[in-house]
């Protein structure tokens, strides 16, 4: 599949995390992240004020509860700020500060951000 849409920024250890998902979920990611680089949006997401204007989450349910915080805005990419299974009812405070700080060092215009998740 072809896509002529923004290229994707993995920060942090993003990538690394979503090399470890069930292939599943991997393939379901990888197509909503394709719909966001071409402008489309994601088939279950919400946005994520908590951690900064602009970061959006989606929601896959494969072979489990999967979560991709990601930031759209920018003109030359889509920054993928956070990659995780979801364990419980709620996002951990841990999980929205380190997506907070990568938000912060995206706007900054940095590359990577620093993974200090507890």
């Amino acid at each position: 599949m072809k896509n002529d849409g923004k290229p994707i920024q993995w920060l942090g250890d993003s990538r690394d995390r979503l090399r470890r998902f069930p292939q599943a979920a991997r393939r379901e990611i990888g197509y909503q992240l394709s719909l966001i680089q071409t402008g489309r949006s994601a088939g279950d997401w919400k946005p994520i004020p908590l951690v900064g204007a602009g970061v959006v989450e989606i929601r896959v349910h494969a072979e489990g509860e999967y979560r991709v915080f990601y930031v759209a805005k920018f003109e030359d990419a889509v920054y993928v700020l956070h990659v995780f299974a979801k364990k419980t009812g709620r996002h951990p405070h841990s999980t929205l500060s380190w997506a907070g700080n990568a938000t912060v060092n995206c706007w900054k215009g940095g590359s990577d951000a620093s993974d200090k998740r507890q």
